[in-house]
């Protein structure tokens, strides 16, 4: 499976789709009601990982008009900000959502379509959910918002936003398979409602209409199942609110959030050392794989994938020291953060830093 958690898998994709558009997961349409009820037109909107989805473009046309987009991909963004056409005030900056660039409480609304998949689909997942969780924390306003729009059920989901170093209440709504919703069958109405045939008395018409409409109804419900006749599953959203303790919390328990994470790491790295020696499978059919290689069978993304598969397996001391690393940048990064929020508080000349830390 491709590592979504890499800036390299993201480039080569981009490069590969050059000027497409592919959307994850839903559309503007799909979040419309969401979005409207957690957003105000005139709201700062952050949407991370933005890729080369259309939602921006939707939500500009409908008067959200200050978007700030962002991508790990230099890639995407150059594509991205190379069609803006008719919309010049949206914003594209290559940045990592673990370590946004923006100042504090600059945001009222962050929409992220399915980024949080990506990081848990990469390498030290865990960790990095949990870092952009503080960072999103960090820039949102006072009861700003966090939409996140998953495929991941609340079971593996949900944990991620209680941990002790960020403040944030939740709701959870489950988003129907397409074709389902009340509104998609709206829409078709509203479309077939306006069609006339041509040389067919007004009644034959109205027959007509309504037989396709009932068609349109039985074809919604086969593309909303798969092979074996179930439902596919839906997708989620869940709408996050800053909570009041968002800065006291992270300040007492980021460090003891970064180390336990972290141990969890190497825990599992452990686990998985251990596992790939007893499943490292037999010699035929590694073999057979090779020979498949050599006759050019594998066609060329699978080739792609298994050479990011083989990128991945690294020996454990490498991923250990790996790990030691990102435990002294996190505490960096860290340290980097509070002290240019307290030179910021001494160039204003404000005397009541510590108080307005706690506020902020």
């Amino acid at each position: 499976m491709p590592n979504y958690g890499t800036k390299n898998y993201w480039e080569k994709r981009y490069k590969k789709q050059k000027n497409t558009v592919f959307e994850w997961l839903e559309n503007y349409q799909d979040l419309k009601e969401i979005i409207n009820e957690s957003c105000q037109k005139d709201g700062i909107i952050l949407n991370l990982g933005c890729g080369n989805s259309v939602i921006q473009e939707e939500m500009y046309d409908d008067g959200y008009k200050n978007i700030y987009n962002i991508d790990i991909s230099e890639e995407c963004i150059k594509q991205m900000d190379s069609r803006k056409g008719n919309r010049p005030e949206l914003i594209y900056e290559v940045m990592d959502c673990t370590e946004l660039k923006y100042e504090d409480e600059k945001f009222d609304f962050v929409i992220d379509k399915s980024t949080i998949d990506a990081l848990l689909c990469g390498d030290y997942s865990y960790l990095n959910v949990a870092k952009m969780m503080s960072e999103v924390q960090r820039v949102l306003k006072p009861n700003g918002v966090y939409l996140i729009v998953s495929y991941g059920e609340p079971y593996n989901r949900t944990f991620h936003f209680e941990r002790n170093h960020i403040d944030f209440t939740y709701t959870v709504k489950a988003l129907p398979p397409k074709g389902t919703s009340k509104q998609d069958f709206q829409n078709q109405y509203k479309a077939i409602k306006n069609f006339e045939f041509q040389y067919i008395k007004y009644y034959l018409n109205t027959i007509l209409k309504f037989i396709i409409l009932i068609c349109f109804y039985f074809l919604n419900a086969l593309d909303a199942q798969d092979g074996s006749g179930q439902k596919q599953n839906p997708h989620y959203a869940y709408i996050l609110k800053k909570g009041p303790n968002a800065q006291q919390k992270y300040e007492n328990n980021y460090e003891e959030v970064i180390l336990e994470l972290i141990e969890e790491e190497k825990e599992a790295l452990k686990l998985y050392g251990a596992s790939k020696d007893q499943d490292s499978g037999d010699e035929d059919s590694q073999s057979d794989e090779e020979k498949q290689l050599e006759e050019g069978e594998d066609s060329q993304e699978e080739c792609e994938d298994k050479q990011l598969s083989s990128q991945q397996n690294t020996d454990d001391q490498s991923k250990e020291e790996e790990i030691n690393e990102l435990k002294l940048e996190s505490f960096e990064t860290k340290d980097k953060q509070q002290d240019e929020r307290e030179c910021k508080n001494l160039e204003i000349g404000n005397e009541q830093k510590f108080e307005e830390l706690k506020l902020n």
